[in-house]
């Protein structure tokens, strides 16, 4: 659903098991990162801020209180007017 120009800009157009896929290119990539987190841990390893943060499929196997406490450090790394995205499960 995206225009021309912006997948010619944003994305490279290849092939993968045959059939057309897209990858980001690098100019996008770099803004990003992707970290491994225990919630558990004391001391997160990232210190933000962050424009976003997805969350998929992690806060439902903690009790409700553990949900506000990890909910609460994340909304705690964002920017003023960042995003905190859950996923579908949370």
């Amino acid at each position: 659903g995206l225009s021309r120009p912006c997948l010619e800009n944003h994305f490279t157009a290849g092939q993968e098991d045959g059939e057309r896929a897209y990858r980001v290119k690098p100019h996008i990539r770099n803004m990003v990162s992707f970290n491994y987190l225990n919630f558990n841990d004391p001391a997160w390893p990232m210190s933000g801020p962050f424009d976003f943060i997805f969350c998929r499929n992690a806060l439902i196997y903690f009790d409700r209180v553990k949900q506000g406490e990890y909910v609460g450090k994340m909304a705690a790394l964002l920017k003023p007017g960042g995003y905190l995205y859950l996923g579908h499960s949370e």
